[in-house]
């Protein structure tokens, strides 16, 4: 690849395909060795910055292509294990291993947190039925939070998810 820096640059040609718009900019490139070539290509150049890329002859057309170097940083910074070889690769699957654990574990943990909110919903639905009077939404609220924490408790210990503290079950 050569080093050129652009010294004008304008749009030769604009057009749409199957539903996508493209630009052919026409620009004046000068090369290291102080040679100056006009260009087309499909890139979108600055006046005055320098570019890395290669020239090329368009036997059908008779023109002068420029086709931009690929730039190695463009998918951002690479990953710590990247470039090690072997060594690399097993760190890598490391890594992976124990974010699939790590997802594991929360998901076994959401799905019994979910089922601590559907056991203490029916609970409380047959119990506020089985006492067959009118009830507030506050003592429904309660009660469910409740039996949610004591299903919760007896599912083990899922840290403080919920932020909900086990209650003193004395009176019940």
């Amino acid at each position: 690849m050569t080093k050129y820096n652009c010294e004008w640059v304008k749009v030769k040609k604009e057009g749409d395909t199957n539903g996508r718009h493209w630009t052919i900019y026409e620009a004046s490139l000068v090369a290291e060795d102080q040679t100056k070539i006009d260009v087309d290509t499909f890139d979108k150049l600055e006046a005055g910055r320098d570019y890395n890329g290669e020239i090329t002859v368009d036997q059908k057309y008779h023109t002068n292509n420029f086709k931009l170097a690929p730039n190695p940083d463009a998918m951002g910074a690479k990953p710590a294990w990247a470039g090690k070889g072997n060594a690399g690769i097993k760190e890598m699957a490391r890594e992976k291993n124990e974010t699939m654990v790590g997802l594991a574990d929360r998901r076994e943990n959401s799905m019994t947190l979910t089922a601590s909110f559907r056991d203490a919903t029916q609970e409380n639905n047959l119990y506020f039925t089985l006492q067959g009077r009118p009830y507030t939404t506050e003592e429904y609220d309660k009660r469910w939070l409740e039996r949610r924490a004591w299903f919760k408790s007896q599912m083990g210990d899922l840290g403080d998810i919920t932020k909900t503290k086990t209650p003193d079950f004395k009176n019940y």
